[in-house]
């Protein structure tokens, strides 16, 4: 592998390739990376089940670092669960977002 001395390298990855071996990989490289990941593929992460999140309300999430090998892995509860695995990005700083309601034709 070619070496960029002083260039930091941020990857970002959709489910379909997102996994904790990707993860750690990177990291061993030096390298960034944050991704949507499925829920098989976030090997022993403790965090909530699935059907454990979509219980909670709009909003929710759940975070279990690992902090030897500088990975988070994230359950967040929107209209559905979304997981995330990084090792560049944590949850801090949570902010409310806005949503807009195209039915009623307003912001939320």
């Amino acid at each position: 592998m070619t070496s960029f001395p002083g260039i930091q390298f941020s990857f970002y990855f959709e489910h379909f390739l997102t996994n904790t071996k990707l993860i750690c990989s990177l990291s061993e490289k030096g390298m960034k990376g944050t991704g949507t990941a499925r829920t098989n593929r976030m090997r022993k992460c403790p965090i909530a089940d699935k059907n454990v999140m979509q219980k909670l309300v709009r909003g929710s999430y759940e975070v279990y670092t690992e902090e030897n090998k500088g990975i988070s892995a994230v359950a967040w509860r929107d209209n559905n669960v979304v997981d995330i695995l990084s090792n560049e990005h944590g949850v801090q700083p949570v902010q409310r977002a806005n949503r807009y309601n195209s039915k009623e034709n307003k912001s939320l």
